[in-house]
């Protein structure tokens, strides 16, 4: 980043970390997003594990495709959003704030108590 200085001097700032403005960014650089975090603590908290079965069933409803073999006897969607939860298929991506920062997890490298 440049800014210019009253006299019209340039002053380069840089960052010490990469900054990714869009999510697409964030996937295609995502092992070495993880190499760089320093929360180690890998787990989904109780707070996290609602909202993310809610707002995967919401995607359900409205039609998103399925991504485990789903029993018969379960119709409800919260339901099939849970099973899909358990099996450890729910294709999200975590962003938890870790002082002033974010650090951005697959479910797929978080430990959860559900599953």
């Amino acid at each position: 980043m440049d800014l210019d200085d009253d006299d019209g001097f340039q002053i380069e700032t840089t960052l010490s970390k990469p900054v990714f403005h869009d999510h697409r960014d964030i996937i295609e650089n995502y092992e070495i997003l993880k190499t760089t975090y320093k929360n180690k603590l890998k787990k989904i908290t109780k707070f996290e594990i609602p909202s993310i079965i809610g707002f995967r069933a919401e995607q359900i409803a409205n039609g998103s495709p399925v991504l485990v073999e789903v029993p018969k006897h379960m119709t409800k969607t919260l339901e099939i959003a849970e099973y899909e939860f358990k099996k450890g298929k729910t294709p999200f991506i975590l962003k938890k704030r870790v002082g002033e920062e974010f650090e951005y997890w697959k479910l797929d490298d978080l430990s959860s108590p559900l599953m």
